[in-house]
């Protein structure tokens, strides 16, 4: 008897296999396809005329295009790194400025309210006396 677990494996290895297949058929017709519209295959690069050291020099021009492209990324981030913390330096220091004038207005309405406090008794006492007096009169 056969089990079911090696059924099922059986069946995805025949799917898959029917599957390259295809892939492969319909690669194959585009080919075909390409080739009676009169687009001939890709050449090769010997076909080409391009040697080993051609194309090796080829190469090293374009790591050579790409390191200095990564230098100079390098060089724009730096900018935008020194950019970056000019501007918030300048952002702390408004901070800093606005958290001075807010301690001193702070400051200051503390002295007004504890002048008050220090004079209510004063004023409560002559509200009284002068209520004191009005009534006798």
């Amino acid at each position: 008897m056969i089990d079911m677990d090696k059924l099922v494996s059986i069946q995805i290895a025949g799917w898959l296999a029917c599957l390259a297949f295809v892939v492969g058929l319909v690669n194959g017709l585009f080919k075909l396809r390409q080739n009676a519209l009169g687009n001939p295959p890709q050449p090769s690069n010997p076909e080409l005329g391009l040697s080993q050291q051609e194309l090796r020099a080829r190469i090293q021009e374009a790591q050579e295009d790409v390191e200095n492209i990564r230098i100079q990324h390098a060089r724009d981030r730096e900018a935008d790194r020194v950019s970056a913390t000019a501007r918030s330096s300048g952002i702390y220091k408004k901070i800093d400025d606005m958290s001075d004038r807010m301690n001193t207005k702070i400051e200051d309405c503390e002295r007004r309210m504890t002048e008050k406090q220090e004079r209510l008794p004063e004023r409560i006492i002559a509200m009284l006396d002068h209520r004191s007096k009005s009534r006798t009169q």
